[in-house]
C-alpha cells in the first residue's frame, strides 16, 4: 500500500527549484550572520574600551585579542534577555505599555544584563562593569535610533488579499 496523499500535495510550500540550498550559500549565510552580530556589539566593545584605561575603575581581569570573543555570546544573551524581559513588562504593564516607567524597568534590565556580562567576563570590579554598560547602553540607544532613520520606512499593510502570477483566468 502506498501513501499516494505525500506525494501529491500541492498546498505544501517547497523551496524553488531554481535557488537550491547549496554548502556555499550555507557557509555565505553563516559568516553574515556572524558580521551583522559583530557590528551589533561596536557599541558594546566601545564601552568596555573607554573604561577600562581608567585607573581603578576600569581593572581588567585579564585581557588578550581572544576576550573580543566574549561579545558574541554576550550580544546573544542581552537578545534573550529583551526577548524576556520586553513581553513580561507589556504584561505587567497592560494598560500602558510605552510608559516610561515600563520603558526605563525595561532599559534597566538591559543595562544590568551588560553589567553582569561584563562583570562575567572582563572587570575586577562590579563598579567598572557597571560603568561600562552604562556607557555602552548609552550608545547601543544612539545607534539604534541612528540606524532606524536610515532604514527605509514600512510598507503600510493593507487588508486586501495579496495577488500573485499575471491574473490570467
Amino acid at each position: 500500500m502506498t501513501f499516494q496523499g505525500i506525494r501529491n500535495q500541492k498546498s505544501m510550500p517547497s523551496r524553488s527549484k531554481d535557488q537550491p540550498i547549496t554548502p556555499w550559500g550555507v557557509f555565505v549565510m553563516f559568516w553574515l550572520l556572524l558580521a551583522a552580530i559583530v557590528a551589533s556589539s561596536i557599541p558594546m566593545m566601545l564601552g568596555v574600551a573607554i573604561t577600562a584605561p581608567i585607573p581603578w575603575l576600569g581593572e581588567l581581569k585579564s585581557f588578550t585579542p581572544w576576550h573580543i570573543f566574549h561579545f558574541l555570546w554576550m550580544y546573544l544573551i542581552l537578545w534573550c534577555t529583551g526577548a524576556v524581559s520586553e513581553p513580561t513588562i507589556k504584561y505587567f504593564f497592560s494598560a500602558n505599555p510605552d510608559s516610561r516607567l515600563a520603558q526605563f524597568i525595561d532599559d534597566s534590565i538591559s543595562c544590568l544584563a551588560i553589567a553582569l556580562m561584563y562583570y562575567i567576563a572582563f572587570f575586577q570590579h562590579p563598579l567598572g562593569a557597571i560603568f561600562a554598560a552604562t556607557i555602552s547602553f548609552l550608545l547601543m540607544k544612539i545607534y539604534v535610533e541612528w540606524s532606524e532613520k536610515r532604514s527605509p520606512p514600512d510598507e503600510p499593510e493593507s487588508d486586501e488579499p495579496e495577488t500573485t502570477g499575471t491574473g490570467d483566468s
